[in-house]
């Protein structure tokens, strides 16, 4: 039978595409894992200080070829689990498709799954993909470290979609792994206990005898769910804080992969149950396990204040009455006692005592005599600043603790302050502030500030009028205004270049007294113009006179510039210059000889320039 060229030519190409069509379908998708998954910090993980989830990179699934993804495949599922330790962020992420033959239907995503449901057609097509984007995880543990896992379509819950080239339980869509957070605490392990990385302290603590030494186990630093930081090694200076008396301590310390490696002498003075925390400074330790101290020393001076009640065994109640700066009360007393407020019977005699709290210029009673550890003497004070504040005594071997919060008022409204640029009211204080007046520039505005202080400086709420005066008699000066909670803050210029004050008087009431500042340096201010005089305004005609023009501030105050080039010029053709230029010397100051006309009776006007003033 004869071949039909053109019919054995078709059956050729449909057979090659057939045969090229099997080749392509037997390929795997491709799968493009989510970044951004590992060396995740602990502090994020839901434990953590921090916790928050971390958004990954997009996963991808492409195909490779035409059948990768099955067709003919209706509401098909892919779906990926979380690794152990591992959450997703249940309802945050999206899904998007690629192609024309697969349509996305929908994404689910809960704390351990996420689950896409797609259709694809029943058509050939190279160009299906699935993009799965915005996922969110999180660890469960921020103390399991690394905690490493990969997101899997595992072989337990993998959906019903068919995706040629994934193998449940194998193919990683993303890799999540943790790290240790950020250094926030140094660790102390007591005598009797043991450190362990993600755990912390385990074990019972060692009771301590006050006043004898012992070692403190270890120092530890680590994120806040006990991994250690490894990176932290080297000298440290160590400070420690918690229990009470005259502790002491190692504070020269060396670290090896975040752990000590210098022996922690250690010395409690105090009767006590107690914790020890260290800091380098700048990461914050956290408390130790309690520590009990057994009897030891006296502990503490206790300051019982007004209104207060001192009890045994209890220490102080009640309610501390306020006081008024700068008049006398009695402190109730001061007791010795153990850390437990048990009073200390053989703390008696002649004692000097010291104190610390209240701020400004505080007198106190030093010379106090005990009697079976309770002052006998009277315990005068006045307190000069209007603060909250504590009053803690102590002897010079024997620390006090604070007092209760003890409020002090201001006095009457006894005078008047002003502060300038350059000075802070400090109440208390000889002078009511510190500082140095700032310079100012003349014609240049600034501001002051005026209290109604008592007599020890604390501002008074007062709504007197005042009025501002100066030693400069050409000064720009506000308006009198009443002040506002006993202040306000005027604007003044001062023109006159020199040393001037600045003085606030009471309007209302005179018998406040007035207050003036300190002298104000007063600096020219910016050159505007040349001041321009003559050796003699009647000059004989013909003869010479001396021209001088001075640079000065729009205020007339000499401003001292040299160099500035003088340009001179007159009003008519009479006189002549013996230069048409002259500079300015180091007071600012440019002179010229001018020989005036020969006719007598004849003006002429000079003008010095620089192009600038």
């Amino acid at each position: 039978m004869p071949i039909d060229e053109d019919e054995y030519a078709q059956n050729y190409v449909n057979s090659f595409f057939f045969l090229l069509l099997a080749n392509i379908v037997s390929a795997a998708v491709i799968i493009t894992p989510a970044t951004g998954g590992t060396n995740i910090s602990a502090d994020k993980s839901a434990n953590g200080v921090l916790p928050a989830f971390t958004t990954l990179g997009n996963i991808v699934i492409a195909t490779a070829a035409s059948n990768d993804f099955a067709k003919n495949a209706v509401n098909q599922t892919l779906i990926l689990t979380a690794p152990s330790g591992w959450s997703f962020n249940a309802g945050v992420g999206t899904g998007s498709v690629g192609g024309t033959s697969i349509t996305f239907n929908s994404i689910a995503v809960t704390a351990t799954t996420i689950t896409v449901t797609y259709t694809r057609a029943n058509v050939n097509s190279l160009d299906a993909s699935i993009t799965i984007s915005g996922i969110q995880v999180r660890a469960t543990n921020g103390a399991s470290l690394p905690a490493s896992g990969n997101i899997f379509r595992t072989a337990a819950n993998p959906g019903t979609g068919v995706i040629v080239g994934i193998t449940n339980g194998a193919t990683n869509f993303g890799s999540l792994s943790q790290v240790a957070g950020a250094m926030s605490r140094l660790v102390v392990t007591l005598p009797g206990q043991t450190f362990t990385a993600g755990t912390g302290n385990s074990g019972t603590v060692t009771a301590q005898t006050a006043g004898s030494g012992f070692n403190i186990v270890s120092l530890t630093a680590t994120d806040a769910n006990f991994n250690v930081i490894t990176s932290y090694s080297g000298a440290k200076t160590i400070a420690y804080t918690g229990p009470a008396g005259s502790p002491t301590y190692t504070t020269a310390v060396s670290f090896t992969n975040g752990v000590s490696t210098t022996p922690l002498a250690t010395t409690l003075t105090n009767v006590q149950s107690t914790t020890i925390t260290a800091t380098d400074g700048g990461s914050f330790g956290i408390a130790s396990s309690s520590l009990t101290v057994n009897a030891g020393a006296m502990a503490r001076l206790v300051v019982t204040l007004p209104g207060q009640t001192f009890a045994a065994g209890t220490g102080n109640s009640g309610t501390v009455t306020a006081q008024t700066a700068g008049s006398s009360f009695n402190v109730v007393s001061l007791t010795a006692t153990d850390a437990n407020f048990n009073v200390i019977n053989s703390y008696s005699g002649a004692k000097t005592i010291a104190y610390t709290g209240p701020a400004g210029s505080p007198s106190y009673t030093t010379a106090v005599s005990f009697t079976s550890g309770v002052s006998t003497t009277t315990l005068a004070t006045t307190l000069t600043n209007v603060q909250s504040t504590t009053i803690t005594a102590t002897d010079g071997g024997l620390f006090g603790i604070p007092s209760s919060s003890l409020t002090v008022n201001a006095g009457a409204f006894n005078k008047m302050q002003v502060l300038v640029p350059g000075e802070t009211a400090a109440p208390g204080a000889g002078s009511g502030k510190t500082g140095t007046p700032t310079a100012q520039a003349a014609g240049t505005p600034f501001n002051v500030t005026v209290n109604a202080v008592d007599a020890n400086w604390n501002v008074v709420s007062s709504t007197n009028t005042v009025a501002i005066t100066s030693s400069d008699g050409t000064a720009t000066l506000p308006a009198n205004a009443a002040l506002v909670a006993g202040t306000q803050t005027f604007s003044v210029t001062l023109n006159t270049a020199g040393t001037r004050t600045i003085t606030v008087t009471n309007s209302t009431d005179g018998a406040k007294t007035a207050n003036t500042s300190p002298s104000i340096t007063v600096n020219a201010g910016v050159a505007t113009k040349y001041l321009v005089t003559s050796s003699s305004n009647t000059p004989a005609a013909g003869s010479a006179v001396t021209i001088t023009a001075q640079l000065s501030d729009v205020n007339n105050n000499p401003v001292s510039t040299s160099g500035r080039v003088v340009t001179w010029t007159k009003s008519n053709a009479n006189g002549s210059f013996a230069t048409a230029t002259s500079n300015t010397n180091a007071s600012g100051i440019a002179t010229v000889v001018f020989t005036t006309h020969t006719v007598a009776g004849t003006a002429t006007t000079v003008t010095g320039t620089d192009g600038g003033s």
